[in-house]
């Protein structure tokens, strides 16, 4: 039996008013980012010091320390509104090595397991309504030819397929493919980046945010399962 009172559900994107995000679809609803392997190794790395508030190894590079920053401000958003991070099937498997190892295999396929659950669903992913895509019916080939062969092309692919409004990397010769694959509906960007333009629309919501007036609990359970996905001891 449901109840009389439901909270009200996280702040959700009104996707004609961010043409620079969204790339022309309309309607509203999640904020759906896929993440490249990269990202994924990096929240392994360093998510638990990331979370904590703790200082990231002297070793790192600035670069990527500026983007472990905007990685963390984005998982500390999808608190906040309604931002679904999803894991592609591809990633459970893509490596630079000829083959990857079980126990990595093992690990990214528990991360893809609460990845998935952090996006409210039972299994599957969080696919964008089709009324709301620009994509239906497109042929993607064309524009693929920009992503490096391999791998890598076919995660773009996988995120072409699952309709997913932003693929997340660090990977330069991903990055580099970004305006070829705008028209089909998929912004690439790095972390840092993706922070920078949600900035400048006015969608970094802290909690005291007036959006926030009618949510009555932020959404722990989602980051919950972040956070899960970051224990190798996990089931």
């Amino acid at each position: 039996m449901g109840s009389d009172n439901p909270l009200a559900a996280a702040p959700a994107f009104q996707y004609e008013t961010m043409p620079s995000i969204f790339l022309g679809r309309s309607g509203s609803g999640p904020l759906v980012i896929a993440w490249d392997t990269n990202v994924l190794i990096d929240y392994f790395s360093h998510g638990l010091a990331m979370l904590n508030g703790l200082a990231l190894p002297e070793s790192i590079e600035q670069q990527q320390a500026e983007e472990l920053e905007g990685l963390n401000i984005l998982v500390q958003q999808s608190v906040y509104q309604d931002i679904r991070f999803i894991v592609l099937p591809e990633t459970l498997y893509d490596s630079k090595r000829h083959q990857i190892s079980e126990e990595r295999f093992l690990r990214r396929l528990r991360a893809w397991r609460d990845f998935t659950k952090a996006a409210y669903l039972e299994d599957g992913f969080p696919i964008v309504d089709s009324v709301n895509s620009k994509m239906d019916n497109f042929d993607h080939e064309e524009e693929l030819l920009s992503v490096p062969v391999g791998n890598d092309r076919d995660l773009i692919r996988s995120a072409l397929e699952y309709n997913v409004h932003i693929f997340l990397t660090r990977d330069q010769g991903i990055l580099q493919a970004s305006e070829s694959l705008k028209p089909c509906g998929l912004l690439i960007c790095s972390p840092l980046d993706l922070v920078v333009d949600l900035a400048a629309e006015g969608r970094l919501i802290s909690a005291d945010a007036p959006e926030m007036a009618a949510w009555v609990v932020p959404d722990l359970q989602r980051v919950s399962h972040l956070i899960q996905a970051l224990d190798e001891d996990a089931d």
